[in-house]
């Protein structure tokens, strides 16, 4: 049997990462992550030499056929210059910061190494080899819940080992019995439209160890 579009998505987002997505079996009221990607195993796959203070990444998964994102990103891809890479940031009127960031998931690594993962990269690196877009509008709640449900597994795995939540089940063993700092991602995915998008809060304060 072929995959559900939504499995397909999530094992297609692990596979990126290199790593499996998060499996529930038959029950659903488990609370879990759908991809969970542990920093280290990543960088040692694609041979990155950098290093980070993050030791997970936690991306919430959503495919759905009736979001507008795509369509802009996909209009927006098509405007810009072959020699730079498009990213859009949601510039919600009121606010006196972009609240989120969005990427095609393929460019995501860059955006990750060059501008999360390192506090000396310069604006005008990243001006050099991003064409930035804005979406002038209120952020949907649909958005901000999402990007809250990978932020809560984050949370849960911050605390210690022992008083994490029993019905949180991570298939990396190793998380049962470390301290965790989790980054919150959203992946999205359209059945109409190619491309998957990698969307994140900007701005956000990670936890202190």
């Amino acid at each position: 049997m072929p995959d559900a579009p939504w499995k397909a998505h999530e094992r297609a987002v692990a596979e990126h990462f290199g790593t499996t997505r998060e499996k529930r079996g038959a029950d659903f009221s488990v609370s879990d992550c759908d991809v969970l990607v542990n920093v280290e195993d990543w960088y040692e796959a694609r041979q990155y030499r950098e290093t980070s203070d993050f030791t997970h990444i936690v991306v919430e998964c959503k495919y759905n056929s009736g979001l507008k994102l795509h369509e802009w990103m996909r209009d927006f891809s098509a405007s810009v210059p072959k020699c730079k890479t498009p990213i859009l940031f949601w510039d919600s009127p009121g606010s006196p910061i972009p609240e989120y960031g969005v990427c095609w998931q393929k460019d995501f690594d860059h955006i990750w190494l060059s501008w999360m993962t390192d506090p000396s990269y310069a604006i005008a690196n990243f001006a050099s080899y991003w064409t930035i877009g804005y979406i002038k509008r209120q952020v949907p709640k649909y958005l901000e819940e999402w990007w809250n449900q990978a932020h809560s597994y984050c949370l849960e795995l911050q605390k210690p080992p022992e008083e994490r939540d029993t019905t949180f089940r991570a298939s990396d063993e190793r998380v049962l019995r470390q301290e965790c700092c989790a980054y919150p991602l959203v992946s999205v995915r359209a059945n109409k439209l190619k491309g998957r998008l990698m969307v994140w809060k900007l701005w956000w304060e990670p936890p202190q160890w």
